[in-house]
């Protein structure tokens, strides 16, 4: 696999800029759906470049909090300069789902200081990350980052210089898998996102299918640095609390319909 490309005589990361196609490509999503869903195209890219800097702010935060032990036996051990410690975990890695809530979290802020409604933007913003997240996959997959659990299979993959994987090791390549999961999800909620009735579905939607996937591949995944508590990954966790919570959501949307209806037949006979 290659990790970085000569350009100009100088060497530039390829899990960089397979990152920056993603979101370039998640982008040019938006600004094509924006007539579709009646938005208008500068409140969305606002929302959308603030929505990405949440996105990468949020990875990082969650990243530091999942290697935080790890922080203090490097620091407690002495073996490191703080600078270098710092260097270490700084460039080091992200977490997607602290890239979710970081990017809902920056598109609510800044689409409400437009006045704007957040859920109107859904339906452009919800698929176009499901497209940069997994597009940012095959960056991982090229690099060695994220990689999968030792196993013979004929879908293995092995290194030979990854900085990061082990190397001329046959892994399960839980990268491409995800990488072909999130591309799925993206055509399904550009098809489900123009028939739906409520905008918020679509990110509910997203969830449903996101994180049972993400909850089962994280049984592949070889890299240890992602943090557990007791019997599952942080990540799983997450999933399994996402899922919950857009469960009871849903539960408390269908009970408002049949009583809006109530209140709505009481007005007309009375």
């Amino acid at each position: 696999m290659i990790s970085e490309i000569v350009i100009l005589g100088r060497e530039i990361p390829v899990y960089g800029l397979i990152g920056i196609l993603g979101v370039c490509l998640a982008l040019a999503y938006a600004l094509f759906s924006c007539k579709k869903f009646a938005l208008d195209r500068d409140d969305t890219v606002y929302i959308f470049i603030f929505a990405a800097i949440g996105a990468v702010i949020g990875a990082k935060i969650l990243y530091l909090m999942v290697s935080s032990g790890e922080i203090y036996k490097d620091i407690s051990s002495g073996d490191m300069p703080l600078t270098l410690i710092f260097i270490k975990y700084a460039s080091g890695g992200m977490v997607f789902y602290g890239g979710l809530l970081g990017a809902l979290a920056a598109a609510w802020y800044t689409a409400g200081r437009y006045k704007k409604n957040i859920i109107d933007s859904l339906p452009v913003l919800v698929p176009g990350f499901a497209l940069a997240h997994g597009i940012a996959r095959l960056g991982c997959l090229m690099v060695g980052c994220c990689y999968g659990i030792e196993i013979s299979c004929p879908l293995s993959i092995i290194y030979n210089s990854s900085q990061i994987a082990p190397n001329n090791v046959s892994l399960f390549p839980v990268q491409g898998i995800e990488f072909v999961g999130e591309m799925i999800i993206f055509f399904i909620l550009v098809y489900i996102s123009r028939r739906i009735r409520h905008r918020i579905t679509v990110l509910y939607i997203y969830i449903l299918m996101y994180a049972p996937m993400r909850f089962c591949l994280e049984f592949f995944r070889g890299d240890a640095a992602r943090g557990s508590v007791l019997m599952f990954s942080v990540s799983q966790w997450i999933s399994l609390i996402l899922v919950a919570a857009v469960l009871v959501m849903i539960y408390i949307s269908q009970r408002k319909v049949p009583a809006e209806r109530n209140v709505t037949d009481d007005k007309k006979s009375s």
